[in-house]
């Protein structure tokens, strides 16, 4: 089957976040920015506070907007990633429970009063921590015989989650505190966001395009087979190291800054598949432009679904996600490899 080249699919999708970035800008809150409104205050830049439309750009939906573009383009690229390396449709980027890691130091900092703690950069940091943590523990379940057993990994990867999802009930019921706060954000939520925020996710986005851009061919060769990868000269031992720990830290970040936010990192990557075949060095641009334009429609409708309320972003991404998946499985093209 004839698949396009990347030139084509690159520019549909900028042409597509540049839509869904007007859109979410736009028409993210009660009150409606024109496409002419909001170019003509970004290039007035913010004013503090002079006029309506352009406090309401620059101070809340500017960085809300680029936060889920840039959220949504790391699990993209991270699920790309974590498939290829684990030769598993199915793997996303929390399948090796850094999700329940970053989950459980977050929401220790926030019942603990830090979630304001350096203007809110305190619990993307803890977060990470937890995180890195809980793939070195899942890392040292899969490590046998001198080499990590992805087999292995992914049980682990799978038992810590639990265990750690189980710690994280424990805190939040024995804290007393209200844990709205802390279950909204588990949920996944993009407010508040400022643009101090907004960096720790484009660190998080440039990681994730300098592992991808770095390791793509080689994961390429591991989709097929670990053994023929290192028959062909691939240190499967260091690039192992590489894409779980870079991927995990990456994705680290993002649930420190934004909560939990599922099949996001697994529907992008089918999506581009589907496409363009199963060149990881094709896909990867692809699955993290679209997994950028879900996640910006998803806060779209979060916020707009229910007129008077703003739901969790992760309900929205798991409500529409699931069915887009069940769909893609039932195509005959489910291939890790061209």
């Amino acid at each position: 089957m004839h698949r396009p080249k990347l030139t084509f699919p690159l520019l549909c999708c900028l042409g597509g976040i540049v839509l869904v970035f007007l859109l979410h800008v736009g028409l993210g809150g009660s009150v409606r920015l024109s496409p002419s409104e909001i170019i003509a205050e970004l290039l007035r830049g913010p004013t503090g506070g002079e006029s309506m439309a352009n406090s309401i750009l620059w101070d809340i939906r500017l960085p809300r907007s680029i936060a889920a573009i840039l959220a949504g383009g790391v699990l993209g690229a991270i699920g790309t990633a974590f498939q290829s390396f684990f030769r598993n449709a199915l793997a996303e980027p929390y399948v090796v429970g850094v999700s329940s890691g970053a989950g459980l130091f977050g929401t220790i900092a926030l019942i603990s009063g830090a979630g304001l703690a350096m203007n809110g950069l305190l619990v993307p940091m803890v977060a990470t921590i937890g995180g890195m943590l809980s793939l070195g523990l899942v890392m040292l379940i899969g490590w046998s015989k001198g080499r990590l057993d992805v087999l292995r990994l992914l049980i682990g990867g799978i038992v810590v989650g639990q265990i750690l999802s189980a710690c994280m009930t424990v805190v939040l019921l024995a804290s007393g505190e209200d844990t709205n706060q802390v279950l909204r954000w588990l949920m996944g939520s993009l407010t508040p966001m400022d643009f101090q925020q907004v960096i720790v996710l484009a660190v998080a986005l440039i990681i994730s395009k300098v592992l991808l851009g770095f390791t793509a061919r080689q994961l390429n060769v591991i989709a097929v087979d670990h053994v023929l990868a290192e028959r062909l000269g691939i240190n499967v031992k260091k690039l192992s190291f590489w894409v779980l720990g870079l991927g995990a830290f990456a994705v680290s970040l993002v649930v420190g800054t934004v909560g939990i936010i599922g099949l996001v990192g697994l529907v992008a990557p089918h999506i581009a598949r589907s496409w363009l075949g199963a060149d990881t060095r094709k896909v990867w641009p692809i699955a993290t432009s679209i997994g950028a334009m879900l996640l910006g429609l998803a806060d779209l409708a979060a916020q707009r679904i229910i007129p008077s309320a703003e739901l969790p972003v992760g309900a929205v991404t798991a409500i529409v996600g699931a069915p887009v998946l069940i769909w893609i499985l039932r195509r005959p093209m489910m291939k890790l490899v061209a």
